[in-house]
């Protein structure tokens, strides 16, 4: 009986080895490929990568958006956590987790604190956190030293094509949306749908378009109130060259769409999806 569990726990060990050794040579690899993609498809790239290095099906990226380090804004996230990701985040909802990103240090929750991921590593630039990686409903057995290095290493070996993505969108600023809302001006609405569509081929990424038909007594500003609250953190809505309100779904299929379609449709707004 002893016999065999301390074989068990060597076949183990050694797969650990392989599997570390496979690991880092891939993750070296892709990290070299990530120079020659936009920081667009540098986000979906690297959630892939993730995904199938860490075997997590459930993992987010942040943007800080705020000097003291509190607010963050989701620019990434798998499709398995996309329905119950919001589009923003407050770290001060969560002071253990803060606290310990704030160091700049990784965040294990071995404690299973409700509503935290299970593993949260910051990317710092000129001594602040700026880009928050973490890791969702990892399977308790995951919860290693070789687990947590290997995360760890991940994301360090791929932080610099995440700051080029943290600085592509911070150097377009305010000047992406149009004033008094989260909605994309049109030049930030085209310039990204022709990365997805570029990155679709790159990064097998998937997405669905449609205008949203705005009733002629709507503004704007109630516009946004509104349809903000209706899509998920990793959605976009702007408006386009032609003047209509658009939507991009991403990583959803049929299913989605109908949701987000209903949950419009309960608000009075309609969608027309493009093909």
């Amino acid at each position: 009986m002893i016999y065999r569990e301390v074989l068990e726990v060597k076949n183990q060990l050694q797969k650990q080895v392989m599997v570390s050794k496979d690991s880092f040579l891939h993750v070296y690899e892709i990290s070299e490929k990530l120079d020659s993609l936009s920081p667009k498809a540098v986000l979906f790239k690297t959630l892939q990568v993730m995904e199938e290095i860490m075997e997590c099906h459930s993992v987010a990226i942040y943007l800080k958006t705020d000097t003291a380090g509190r607010y963050g804004r989701t620019i990434a996230c798998s499709e398995e956590i996309s329905g119950k990701i919001t589009p923003s985040i407050d770290f001060g909802s969560f002071p253990q987790m803060q606290e310990v990103l704030a160091e700049g240090k990784l965040f294990v929750n071995r404690e299973l604190l409700k509503g935290y991921p299970s593993y949260a590593m910051p990317v710092i630039k000129d001594g602040q956190v700026v880009v928050v990686v973490c890791l969702y409903d990892v399977k308790f057995d995951k919860f290693t030293v070789y687990y947590k290095n290997m995360f760890q290493t991940v994301v360090q070996m791929v932080q610099n094509n995440l700051l080029r993505a943290y600085d592509h969108q911070d150097a377009e600023g305010e000047k992406r949306y149009l004033e008094g809302t989260g909605f994309l001006s049109p030049q930030a609405y085209e310039a990204e749908l022709q990365i997805l569509r570029e990155a679709e081929e790159e990064t097998h990424t998937r997405f669905m378009t449609g205008i949203i038909n705005v009733p002629e007594h709507m503004g704007i500003k109630e516009l946004s109130e509104k349809a903000s609250g209706l899509i998920r953190g990793i959605d976009i809505i702007g408006k386009d060259s032609r003047g209509h309100f658009c939507i991009i779904l991403m990583n959803t299929d049929e299913t989605g769409r109908q949701v987000v379609e209903k949950r419009f449709l309960n608000h009075g707004l309609s969608i027309t999806w493009e093909e």
